[in-house]
């Protein structure tokens, strides 16, 4: 075999080793295309559930602030009927206070009566 024929025969080799290292390149991007499209696949089904669980989480939200809102206005109802209850009491107190001067006035007339 003559320097030419070995040459040829190099060639041949370094080819198809080009050949097929190319061809393994293809294939493992092809493989990491599809492990990409997978993942992105699993990433976008877990987004929209975030996305729907968020909205379900707002909605409850929106739900107990307007309970709260409710009970804040009915606390403030309670506290204002307290407040005219204290006053009232205030009055009755007064007035047994009152009656309880004007009973030990009569006592005191009906000791000296006696």
């Amino acid at each position: 075999m003559d320097n030419d024929e070995m040459l040829l025969v190099i060639k041949d080799m370094f080819e198809k080793t080009v050949s097929d290292i190319k061809e393994n390149v293809k294939n493992e991007i092809s493989e990491v295309k599809n492990h990409m499209g997978v993942l992105v696949e699993r990433l976008d089904g877990d987004i929209k559930l975030l996305s729907e669980g968020y909205g379900i989480l707002n909605d409850k939200f929106d739900r107990l602030e307007r309970k709260v809102d409710k009970i804040d206005k009915r606390l403030e109802t309670v506290e204002i009927k307290v407040e005219g209850l204290q006053s009232d009491l205030t009055v009755v107190k007064d007035f047994v206070l009152g009656v309880d001067a004007k009973l030990n006035e009569h006592e005191v007339i009906l000791k000296r009566v006696k």
